[in-house]
């Protein structure tokens, strides 16, 4: 009899553990529910629409591979100035015009226009028609950029100098940069990269890879960034 009882005994204390076992084991995480991203046309749609209603900002075109013609014979490297929209403007302008290599200071203050002598670097005046550059270049590259792109995906987000963003790619029609960029082919596209301020659905970057005219390098990577500003820059005469 006493051998049945400890049996019974020990039976008992071994489902005790185990059951205390499994008690105090750490729970399985809850697997966690895939967020859906964000409609890219909706994305795209949104950032066009505030670019137009954008009062100050400050902006850079680059080329981290190529240029981009201007006018037959000239070419853009780089571009990096402010804006009160619509036609007030101060930017530096590196280009290549024949072969040299250039750079000019412009200020559009709507009515005057001034630029710098690029051999002593001295501001002239100038009328806004003389000038080889308008702040209309940029809104427009947006447009044609952003308003024919196909194939939109939401790839994920991205943090783009500090501010988290959404990523969308794209391809756009060479056709339809053809109004502002001279030489444009007709009949090939573009990868197009855009990134989203995720807090406010502004446009942070604009990004296109590929071809645009003829003979042109199929690396090149044309780079439009834009911030907003709060405040009127100043673009007061020289």
């Amino acid at each position: 009899m006493m051998k049945v009882h400890l049996r019974w005994w020990l039976s008992s204390v071994a489902v005790a553990v185990t059951v205390l076992a499994v008690a105090c084991s750490p729970a399985e995480p809850p697997t966690p529910t895939p967020v859906p991203l964000p409609d890219p046309q909706a994305l795209i749609d949104g950032a066009v629409q505030q670019m137009e209603t954008e009062q100050y900002i400050s902006f850079v075109f680059d080329h981290p591979v190529g240029k981009t013609p201007l006018a037959p014979g000239a070419a853009i490297t780089r571009a990096e100035g402010v804006a009160i929209l619509p036609d007030q403007f101060k930017v530096g302008l590196d280009m290549e015009s024949a072969g040299t290599a250039l750079h000019l200071g412009l200020i559009s203050t709507g009515d005057t226009a001034y630029m710098t002598n690029p051999l002593n670097g001295e501001w002239i005046q100038a009328t806004p028609a003389q000038i080889p550059f308008r702040f209309e270049y940029i809104s427009g590259l947006v447009g044609a950029m952003l308003g024919d792109v196909s194939d939109l995906e939401t790839v994920g987000e991205n943090v783009l100098e500090g501010t988290s963003a959404w990523m969308v790619k794209g391809v756009t029609s060479t056709a339809a940069l053809g109004q502002v960029i001279p030489g444009a082919q007709t009949d090939a596209q573009l990868e197009v990269e855009v990134w989203v301020n995720q807090a406010n659905g502004k446009l942070l970057r604009a990004q296109m890879l590929g071809a645009l005219v003829p003979d042109e390098d199929p690396e090149t990577v044309r780079a439009l960034t834009i911030e907003s500003l709060a405040e009127p820059p100043d673009i007061s005469p020289p």
